[in-house]
Protein backbone atom coordinates (compact mmCIF):
# COMPACT_ATOMS: atom_id res chain seq x y z
CA UNK A 1 0.00 0.00 0.00
CA UNK A 2 1.72 3.06 -1.06
CA UNK A 3 0.83 7.03 0.26
CA UNK A 4 -1.89 8.26 -2.56
CA UNK A 5 -0.57 11.07 -4.45
CA UNK A 6 -3.83 13.10 -5.40
CA UNK A 7 -3.29 15.11 -2.19
CA UNK A 8 0.45 16.49 -3.17
CA UNK A 9 -0.17 19.94 -4.89
CA UNK A 10 0.18 20.62 -8.76
CA UNK A 11 3.52 22.59 -8.07
CA UNK A 12 5.59 19.80 -7.17
CA UNK A 13 7.62 17.98 -9.76
CA UNK A 14 6.47 14.30 -10.58
CA UNK A 15 9.70 13.60 -9.61
CA UNK A 16 9.54 15.17 -6.09
CA UNK A 17 5.98 13.89 -5.82
CA UNK A 18 7.54 11.00 -6.20
CA UNK A 19 10.25 11.21 -3.60
CA UNK A 20 7.53 12.71 -1.06
CA UNK A 21 5.77 9.77 -1.81
CA UNK A 22 8.06 6.72 -1.26
CA UNK A 23 9.96 8.67 1.53
CA UNK A 24 6.22 8.45 3.17
CA UNK A 25 5.46 5.08 2.20
CA UNK A 26 8.86 3.54 3.72
CA UNK A 27 8.32 5.99 7.04
CA UNK A 28 5.22 4.15 7.43
CA UNK A 29 6.45 0.64 7.11
CA UNK A 30 9.58 1.37 9.49
CA UNK A 31 6.88 2.64 12.37
CA UNK A 32 4.87 -0.70 11.32
CA UNK A 33 1.41 1.27 10.29
CA UNK A 34 -0.35 -1.26 8.99
CA UNK A 35 -3.21 2.23 8.76
CA UNK A 36 -1.61 4.16 6.59
CA UNK A 37 -4.50 7.20 7.24
CA UNK A 38 -2.31 9.30 9.20
CA UNK A 39 -0.83 10.12 5.93
CA UNK A 40 -4.20 10.88 3.82
CA UNK A 41 -6.09 13.77 4.18
CA UNK A 42 -8.86 14.31 6.73
CA UNK A 43 -11.61 16.07 4.40
CA UNK A 44 -12.15 19.72 3.92
CA UNK A 45 -11.41 21.61 7.59
CA UNK A 46 -12.66 25.15 8.55
CA UNK A 47 -9.81 27.39 7.75
CA UNK A 48 -8.90 30.88 9.66
CA UNK A 49 -7.48 33.68 8.19
CA UNK A 50 -4.38 32.88 10.84
CA UNK A 51 -2.59 29.65 11.26
CA UNK A 52 -4.58 27.57 13.46
CA UNK A 53 -3.58 27.46 17.47
CA UNK A 54 -3.88 24.89 19.98
CA UNK A 55 -4.77 25.28 23.81
CA UNK A 56 -1.69 26.95 24.86
CA UNK A 57 -2.63 29.84 22.32
CA UNK A 58 -6.06 30.88 23.25
CA UNK A 59 -4.79 32.21 26.71
CA UNK A 60 -2.14 34.65 24.82
CA UNK A 61 -5.50 35.89 23.28
CA UNK A 62 -7.35 35.83 25.83
CA UNK A 63 -4.99 38.27 28.32
CA UNK A 64 -5.04 40.75 24.88
CA UNK A 65 -8.70 41.04 24.42
CA UNK A 66 -8.80 41.67 28.45
CA UNK A 67 -6.11 44.41 28.07
CA UNK A 68 -7.19 46.09 24.72
CA UNK A 69 -10.95 46.32 26.40
CA UNK A 70 -9.55 47.90 29.58
CA UNK A 71 -7.22 50.49 27.37
CA UNK A 72 -10.54 51.30 25.81
CA UNK A 73 -11.98 52.09 29.19
CA UNK A 74 -9.21 53.77 30.40
CA UNK A 75 -7.75 51.37 33.06
CA UNK A 76 -4.18 52.17 34.25
CA UNK A 77 -2.01 49.40 33.39
CA UNK A 78 -1.18 48.90 37.57
CA UNK A 79 -4.60 48.45 38.02
CA UNK A 80 -5.81 46.03 35.19
CA UNK A 81 -6.79 42.48 36.21
CA UNK A 82 -4.37 40.06 36.36
CA UNK A 83 -4.97 36.74 33.73
CA UNK A 84 -2.76 34.00 35.23
CA UNK A 85 -2.98 30.31 35.44
CA UNK A 86 -2.03 30.80 39.56
CA UNK A 87 -4.81 31.00 41.70
CA UNK A 88 -4.34 33.89 44.79
CA UNK A 89 -2.88 32.76 47.58
CA UNK A 90 -2.30 36.02 49.76
CA UNK A 91 -5.17 39.08 49.37
CA UNK A 92 -4.97 40.74 46.28
CA UNK A 93 -3.40 43.80 45.15
CA UNK A 94 -5.93 43.89 41.83
CA UNK A 95 -8.93 41.52 41.00
CA UNK A 96 -7.87 38.48 39.19
CA UNK A 97 -9.03 36.05 36.42
CA UNK A 98 -7.49 32.60 36.60
CA UNK A 99 -7.77 29.95 33.86
CA UNK A 100 -7.39 25.83 33.98
CA UNK A 101 -7.77 23.54 31.65
CA UNK A 102 -10.69 20.68 32.89
CA UNK A 103 -10.95 18.75 30.12
CA UNK A 104 -8.99 18.01 26.40
CA UNK A 105 -9.82 15.31 24.01
CA UNK A 106 -9.40 14.59 20.36
CA UNK A 107 -12.16 16.45 18.16
CA UNK A 108 -14.84 15.39 16.69
CA UNK A 109 -14.50 15.30 12.76
CA UNK A 110 -18.47 14.62 12.06
CA UNK A 111 -20.05 18.31 13.46
CA UNK A 112 -23.00 18.26 16.13
CA UNK A 113 -22.75 19.38 19.44
CA UNK A 114 -19.73 19.58 21.85
CA UNK A 115 -17.96 16.06 23.10
CA UNK A 116 -21.11 14.23 21.57
CA UNK A 117 -20.18 12.38 18.83
CA UNK A 118 -18.72 8.81 18.43
CA UNK A 119 -15.99 10.29 15.51
CA UNK A 120 -13.18 11.74 16.59
CA UNK A 121 -9.72 12.23 15.13
CA UNK A 122 -7.92 10.36 16.99
CA UNK A 123 -4.59 10.88 15.15
CA UNK A 124 -2.93 13.73 12.98
CA UNK A 125 -3.66 13.70 9.22
CA UNK A 126 -1.73 15.44 6.57
CA UNK A 127 -3.37 19.22 6.16
CA UNK A 128 -1.17 20.14 3.44
CA UNK A 129 2.15 19.61 1.58
CA UNK A 130 4.00 22.68 -0.14
CA UNK A 131 7.37 23.23 -1.33
CA UNK A 132 9.38 23.94 1.42
CA UNK A 133 10.31 27.60 1.57
CA UNK A 134 13.68 27.03 3.50
CA UNK A 135 15.05 23.98 1.19
CA UNK A 136 14.58 24.68 -2.47
CA UNK A 137 13.33 21.44 -4.17
CA UNK A 138 11.85 19.44 -0.82
CA UNK A 139 8.44 19.41 0.06
CA UNK A 140 6.93 20.61 3.34
CA UNK A 141 4.39 18.70 4.96
CA UNK A 142 1.68 19.84 7.35
CA UNK A 143 -0.24 17.69 9.88
CA UNK A 144 -3.07 18.81 12.12
CA UNK A 145 -5.27 17.00 14.76
CA UNK A 146 -8.49 18.87 16.30
CA UNK A 147 -8.89 18.85 20.22
CA UNK A 148 -12.22 19.85 22.23
CA UNK A 149 -11.35 21.45 25.22
CA UNK A 150 -13.35 22.96 28.25
CA UNK A 151 -11.64 25.86 29.93
CA UNK A 152 -12.77 27.48 33.38
CA UNK A 153 -12.15 31.29 34.09
CA UNK A 154 -12.59 32.41 37.70
CA UNK A 155 -12.97 35.91 38.62
CA UNK A 156 -11.53 36.63 42.17
CA UNK A 157 -12.31 39.79 44.10
CA UNK A 158 -12.65 40.70 47.75
CA UNK A 159 -16.27 41.04 47.79
CA UNK A 160 -19.25 38.82 46.38
CA UNK A 161 -20.48 42.30 44.53
CA UNK A 162 -17.32 42.72 42.80
CA UNK A 163 -16.89 39.28 42.01
CA UNK A 164 -20.58 38.93 40.21
CA UNK A 165 -20.02 42.50 38.32
CA UNK A 166 -16.37 41.00 37.11
CA UNK A 167 -18.01 37.71 35.97
CA UNK A 168 -20.55 39.54 33.93
CA UNK A 169 -17.66 41.88 32.60
CA UNK A 170 -15.82 39.07 31.66
CA UNK A 171 -18.46 37.37 29.94
CA UNK A 172 -19.76 40.30 27.75
CA UNK A 173 -16.11 41.04 26.71
CA UNK A 174 -15.37 37.29 25.73
CA UNK A 175 -18.18 37.65 23.76
CA UNK A 176 -17.24 40.81 22.38
CA UNK A 177 -14.00 39.91 21.08
CA UNK A 178 -15.21 36.14 20.06
CA UNK A 179 -14.42 37.29 16.20
CA UNK A 180 -10.69 38.72 17.04
CA UNK A 181 -10.30 34.74 19.29
CA UNK A 182 -11.30 33.25 16.05
CA UNK A 183 -9.75 35.45 13.27
CA UNK A 184 -6.48 34.36 15.47
CA UNK A 185 -6.94 30.87 14.43
CA UNK A 186 -9.14 29.21 17.24
CA UNK A 187 -12.25 27.40 15.74
CA UNK A 188 -14.93 27.61 18.52
CA UNK A 189 -14.94 29.71 22.07
CA UNK A 190 -17.99 29.10 22.94
CA UNK A 191 -19.85 30.23 26.95
CA UNK A 192 -21.56 26.83 27.80
CA UNK A 193 -22.13 27.83 31.71
CA UNK A 194 -21.06 29.39 35.19
CA UNK A 195 -20.74 26.75 37.87
CA UNK A 196 -21.52 27.59 41.38
CA UNK A 197 -19.81 30.30 43.13
CA UNK A 198 -16.28 29.76 45.11
CA UNK A 199 -14.73 30.99 48.69
CA UNK A 200 -11.57 30.57 49.17
CA UNK A 201 -9.83 31.04 52.54
CA UNK A 202 -6.82 32.55 53.18
CA UNK A 203 -6.23 32.96 56.71
CA UNK A 204 -9.40 32.09 58.20
CA UNK A 205 -13.15 33.18 57.65
CA UNK A 206 -12.14 36.95 58.66
CA UNK A 207 -10.00 36.97 54.98
CA UNK A 208 -11.92 35.15 52.29
CA UNK A 209 -11.66 35.75 48.40
CA UNK A 210 -14.70 35.33 46.36
CA UNK A 211 -14.83 33.24 43.34
CA UNK A 212 -16.98 33.14 40.06
CA UNK A 213 -15.85 30.33 37.68
CA UNK A 214 -16.85 30.39 34.02
CA UNK A 215 -16.72 27.18 31.91
CA UNK A 216 -15.71 27.38 28.15
CA UNK A 217 -16.01 25.05 25.29
CA UNK A 218 -12.67 25.70 22.89
CA UNK A 219 -12.16 23.78 19.75
CA UNK A 220 -8.38 23.91 18.48
CA UNK A 221 -6.32 22.42 16.07
CA UNK A 222 -2.41 21.68 17.01
CA UNK A 223 -0.56 21.45 14.20
CA UNK A 224 2.82 19.90 13.24
CA UNK A 225 5.45 20.34 10.27
CA UNK A 226 7.94 17.74 8.48
CA UNK A 227 10.01 18.61 6.14
CA UNK A 228 11.28 15.72 3.61
CA UNK A 229 15.12 15.86 4.61
CA UNK A 230 13.66 15.36 8.59
CA UNK A 231 11.52 12.40 7.52
CA UNK A 232 14.68 11.07 5.40
CA UNK A 233 16.97 11.57 8.04
CA UNK A 234 14.59 9.74 10.49
CA UNK A 235 14.32 6.59 7.99
CA UNK A 236 18.29 6.61 7.37
CA UNK A 237 18.74 6.44 11.33
CA UNK A 238 16.76 3.58 11.79
CA UNK A 239 17.60 1.33 8.92
CA UNK A 240 16.57 1.89 5.23
CA UNK A 241 19.00 -0.46 4.30
CA UNK A 242 17.02 -3.34 6.42
CA UNK A 243 13.59 -2.04 4.86
CA UNK A 244 14.99 -2.15 1.16
CA UNK A 245 16.59 -5.65 1.78
CA UNK A 246 13.24 -7.11 3.54
CA UNK A 247 11.28 -5.70 0.08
Amino acid sequence: MTVRTDILPETLTEEQQMTVERILDVFARKLKLEDRSMFLPAGERMRQPKAARDIEGLYGLIDAALQDKQNSEGVVSDQQIEFTEEYPVDDLRVERVTFSLQHRQPGSISGGKPYNSDVLELKPHVRNISNDPHNVGYALITTGQKFENRIILTCWAKTNKRANYRARWLEDTLREYNWFIRYQGIEEFIFMEQQEDLLLELDGKANTLKGRPLIYYVRTERLGHVSEPTIRRLVLRYGIGELTNNE
